[in-house]
């Protein structure tokens, strides 16, 4: 059999034999993939544990992505801030349109003064508060002025703390300063995580002196490193409160803790009982008040916000 010959009629065998090779090598490259993978899947799991374990609880309850434990704990914090519509009142946007404007409920007619601590660069709504007719009492201790100028702004380069110290204040103290002035006046503060220590210190009855609280509240997605702290300072607002409105801040994302699903920033108006009468709430969030915080990304629905 001449050797032509031998290659023809072997051919099919050798063409099959190639392609099992050719299965081979990719057989060999899927299974090291898929080691790699595995790899990441058991250090993800370890970073995991040890994040549960040693930084944000010691409670062994809080695992993904069953309720239990801190999640419950979590969800009642939430189903403290259920919103409230206010009875023959409405609301109005203070402020611009993206970061730095707050809805609120249309009604200052008993505040002389505003408070807004945390300004940076953005004074839309102390501006709007000024034009209404109330004097701002502006505090920050990350600028040197006011962005703006107004008649009736107040600058002071100072920080807002849960207990005072040099170059610091206290809203207690502020509300002291202002006398008579504090009464029925209107509380805006972001500032960036510390809001938690300051509402967590803070006796109710001083927060009593305003008709309306806004706060923007940061790091939700660590409650479960700060659960006690943030379950005194709800307990505080909510003492002689009723939140009235929320709308999740779009520059950041949500996160599922434990399976409760939370935005990272959310803001947060409180209206005071003793002056405002809730009603059922007839709105879904955001409303036709809210604007994205970053334009560039969708709003973050959140519904009744009823957990």
């Amino acid at each position: 059999m001449t050797s032509r010959l031998k290659r023809k009629l072997f051919k099919p065998f050798f063409d099959l034999q190639g392609q099992l090779l050719q299965l081979q090598h990719e057989l060999d490259a899927l299974r090291l993939q898929t080691e790699q993978i595995a790899q990441r899947l058991d250090s993800i799991h370890s970073n995991t544990q040890s994040l549960y374990s040693h930084n944000w609880t010691s409670d062994k309850n809080l695992v993904f992505p069953d309720l239990g434990g801190l999640s419950i704990r979590i969800v009642a914090l939430l189903r403290q801030l259920l919103p409230f519509d206010v009875k023959d009142l409405g609301f109005h946007r203070f402020g611009r349109e993206l970061d730095g404007g707050y809805v609120m409920i249309d009604d200052l007619s008993m505040a002389r003064a505003a408070i807004s601590c945390g300004i940076a660069t953005e004074v839309s709504w102390d501006r709007e508060m000024a034009e209404r007719g109330l004097i701002v009492h502006q505090f920050d201790h990350t600028v040197e002025a006011s962005p703006e100028q107004h008649q009736n702004f107040r600058f002071r380069k100072l920080a807002i703390r849960s207990a005072a110290a040099t170059g610091e204040i206290t809203i207690p103290g502020i509300v002291a300063e202002l006398g008579p002035d504090a009464s029925g006046s209107i509380l805006k503060i972001d500032i960036e995580g510390s809001e938690w220590d300051v509402f967590a210190a803070i006796e109710p009855q001083v927060l009593t002196h305003f008709s309306q609280i806004v706060v923007e509240f940061h790091d939700l997605h660590y409650l479960p490193q700060f659960i006690d702290k943030a379950e005194q300072a709800v307990r505080n607002l909510c003492t002689d409160f009723f939140v009235v409105h929320v709308h999740a801040n779009n520059h950041e994302a949500c996160y599922s803790i434990g399976g409760v699903i939370v935005p990272r920033v959310i803001e947060i108006t409180f209206a005071n009982r003793r002056v405002f009468e809730s009603a059922p709430c007839t709105r879904n969030f955001p409303t036709e008040w809210d604007r994205q915080n970053n334009p560039h990304r969708p709003d973050i629905y959140l519904g009744k916000f009823n957990y």
